[in-house]
């Protein structure tokens, strides 16, 4: 989510719908937030103070969490001014990112007296100028560019600024992911998928999502854990994919690949697999990274680990 920032005349609506045109991402006006007060206020030639700015930041931040509710990304215009405005949108949402666009106050002046806005009168351009805080080197996820030389140079400016440039790498790649709960889903095969199935959802937890079987024979089962899923079938060595595909016994006891399971407690989740029978191969104990974990092997062998170490925790962080 890019917030496009920064005092009227420094070219928010217009850099902001380049730059969603450019990304393929929707652009949306902040100024369309305004509670009809604030128009009045403003039309008036009236500044708003930060109570008439709260409501508004709300708002917008219910547009903010609604996109990311939706798992989609967007731009919007929004003035920002002050820093703990700027505080009520980030907070506790990771993905906002600011992009102030800077321009010295000859320009701004020049363009206000050119243009013409429906509420927003030149007259104001003072008042925010003085309301305005830029935003300091120690904030987080801003991207600070100079938008005082017309949209081509600005957006030139910022597609080649090195942490713009990462965060759109970052939200493309995310842009190739399925829209869905989660997208990367592990995929095992049991000789025995059947019991296999009871004894990982009574050891480890998981719950049956669904199970397609004919006989002793599963086609295609899904088991949940949490927003997690592991995907599992039967052993076959007739057909091509299984062909591709060895049981542990089958090489020594050895995988390429196992499965991290989040859990909410690593000692309870340990006891409860212990006492299911499952093959401990590391014990549970402290991890240098953060947090404990555990591995174990299943009856056929697969390998797994589990740990209250969260990945996506820290990347939020």
């Amino acid at each position: 989510m890019l917030v496009v920032m920064g005092v009227a005349g420094c070219g928010k609506s217009t850099i902001g719908r380049a730059l969603a045109a450019r990304l393929g991402w929707p652009y949306m006006e902040g100024d369309d937030f305004h509670p009809r007060a604030n128009i009045a206020k403003m039309r008036a030639g009236k500044p708003l103070d930060d109570a008439d700015r709260a409501p508004w930041l709300a708002a917008i931040a219910d547009w903010i969490d609604a996109q990311a509710h939706a798992r989609q990304p967007g731009v919007i215009g929004c003035s920002a001014l002050k820093r703990r405005y700027r505080d009520v949108l980030r907070e506790d949402r990771p993905q906002v990112w600011f992009v102030y666009l800077r321009v010295s106050r000859e320009i701004l002046q020049r363009r206000l007296e050119t243009r013409h806005h429906e509420y927003m009168p030149a007259s104001l351009l003072d008042s925010q100028l003085a309301t305005l805080e830029e935003p300091a080197q120690d904030e987080a996820r801003t991207i600070t560019v100079d938008a005082g030389n017309g949209v081509d140079a600005t957006m030139d400016a910022l597609m080649h600024h090195p942490m713009a440039r990462c965060l759109i790498e970052e939200n493309r790649m995310t842009s190739l992911a399925g829209n869905t709960v989660v997208t990367i889903i592990p995929s095992l095969r049991y000789r025995d998928a059947l019991a296999a199935i009871e004894w990982l959802c009574h050891a480890f937890g998981f719950e049956k999502h669904a199970v397609y079987a004919d006989g002793e024979t599963v086609h295609h089962a899904q088991l949940a854990f949490g927003n997690g899923m592991v995907m599992l079938g039967s052993a076959d060595n007739r057909s091509a994919w299984g062909k591709r595909i060895a049981q542990p016994d089958e090489i020594g006891g050895r995988e390429t690949q196992a499965c991290y399971v989040v859990v909410a407690d690593c000692a309870a989740h340990y006891a409860r697999a212990t006492a299911a029978g499952a093959q401990i191969v590391d014990e549970l104990e402290a991890k240098d990274y953060g947090g404990s974990g555990y591995s174990c092997r299943d009856p056929e062998g697969h390998l797994w680990s589990f740990g209250d170490y969260d990945p996506w925790a820290e990347h939020a962080a």
